[in-house]
């Protein structure tokens, strides 16, 4: 059995969180004490719940500590709530911020689109905490758009739903970009080249063979890194 099935219901869920008993119990308007006791005579069925609706945790596996952590309703991360717009008089659970959702600005997934920022948008996602201390980042540096194109397929498809962190102002290899260049918004993954150049890599190969910009050209046509794409949703097309 896994080390961490071994461990009290209170134990694996701080694992899971990183969240302390005191957090915890904040989360879910419990007094700490309650969340102490759980920890020593095991979790009550309305603590198991509360918890699992807060953290988005599977009741099954805080009670038995067996199966999925996170319940398995759909291909999009269990930290994500739906992409349908939502009014801004919806209210926030504890552990939820909002992001902008620029549904009207694709990014390119193939030769490039045109990049207008939609300054206006008034659309916005529920977005988990917890996810956003995961990567790094904060509310004001995350945002979400839709893809355009076939060029990173089978990983990003045309009109998938992508999740931006504009506060990854650095390159790591092989890792999935939005940048501008030449005036056209991308996504593609970026390689390092020597004297600042980069390599350009498409995941449909086959259709989009790989490029190779100098740091002369970067320069030139105005190469801006935007953000480390870390979260897409996949849908299949009729």
């Amino acid at each position: 059995m896994d080390a961490i099935m071994q461990k009290t219901a209170i134990e694996r869920i701080i694992e899971v969180t990183g969240k302390t008993p005191a957090e915890i119990a904040k989360a879910i308007n419990a007094s700490p004490q309650s969340v102490n006791n759980w920890q020593k005579r095991g979790i009550s069925k309305k603590g198991a719940q509360d918890i699992a609706k807060a953290y988005n945790l599977s009741l099954d596996w805080i009670i038995t500590g067996e199966g999925s952590i996170h319940p398995l309703q759909s291909n999009i991360s269990p930290n994500f709530e739906s992409v349908d717009d939502w009014g801004n008089d919806t209210p926030l659970e504890p552990d939820e911020v909002e992001i902008p959702f620029y549904k009207d600005f694709s990014v390119a997934c193939g030769h490039g689109t045109d990049l207008v920022v939609m300054e206006n948008e008034k659309r916005r996602l529920r977005f988990s905490r917890l996810t956003l201390d995961r990567i790094g980042s904060h509310k004001d540096k995350v945002f979400a758009t839709l893809a355009e194109g076939d060029s990173m397929s089978p990983t990003i498809n045309d009109k998938d739903t992508i999740w931006i962190d504009e506060s990854k102002t650095s390159i790591k290899d092989g890792k999935i970009f939005v940048f501008e260049y030449g005036g056209l918004c991308m996504c593609k993954r970026l390689y390092r080249l020597p004297n600042n150049g980069l390599k350009i890599v498409s995941d449909n190969t086959i259709d989009y063979p790989e490029w190779e910009i100098t740091g002369e050209q970067k320069e030139t046509n105005g190469f801006r890194l935007i953000g480390w794409v870390f979260h897409w949703s996949v849908m299949d097309s009729w």
